[in-house]
């Protein structure tokens, strides 16, 4: 299936695609380049994750952000390292 990337870098990506992989709107993905392509990965949110939008108002904002930035930059150094 082909896609087109819109002149604000965006790509919309087929709905059959995303129904098998259980995405819904809003969802975070890591984007890695690999040779000539870009690799999409899902991120599905833990219960701690879920639940730590629900203590917003108990955490300073700085420190909500961390969760999914360490987890991505994590995840990232795995992959690279594997495909190695």
């Amino acid at each position: 299936m082909f896609t087109t990337l819109s002149s604000k870098n965006q790509i919309t990506l087929p709905k059959s695609i995303l129904t098998s992989l259980g995405v819904i709107p809003g969802q975070k993905f890591l984007a890695l380049p690999e040779s000539y392509r870009i690799v999409l990965t899902p991120f599905y949110n833990s219960v701690t994750n879920t639940l730590a939008g629900s203590l917003a108002s108990k955490v300073k904002p700085r420190s909500r952000q961390q969760p999914f930035t360490h987890f991505s930059k994590r995840l990232k150094k795995k992959i690279v390292q594997k495909n190695a």
